[in-house]
């Protein structure tokens, strides 16, 4: 995997990406009430507007803005989603 993709990125769409000023390789700022990280923007057609995504194989630890939470009727832990606030890192 890492031959193909070297490091991580967050995908968004190019409408969202363009509503966050920001384009194709620019480095962002991605955090809410559990932590941040910074990576960059690849942009995604694929990516539905209003979602990002950021695929979990890479060295950036993303999963430090998730909060483990279960499923209240089957009780299968949930910890794949996040709200974030994304923006362009400074610098």
């Amino acid at each position: 995997m890492l031959q193909i993709q070297a490091a991580g990125f967050l995908g968004l769409n190019p409408a969202n990406a363009q509503q966050i000023g920001v384009a194709e390789g620019d480095r962002v700022r991605i955090s809410n009430d559990q932590g941040e990280m910074t990576t960059t923007v690849k942009l995604l057609d694929r990516v539905p507007e209003g979602l990002a995504l950021f695929p979990e194989h890479f060295a950036e630890d993303a999963r430090r803005l998730l909060r483990l939470s279960t499923d209240p009727q089957t009780g299968v832990p949930s910890y794949r989603t996040a709200q974030v606030k994304i923006e362009k890192a400074q610098g």
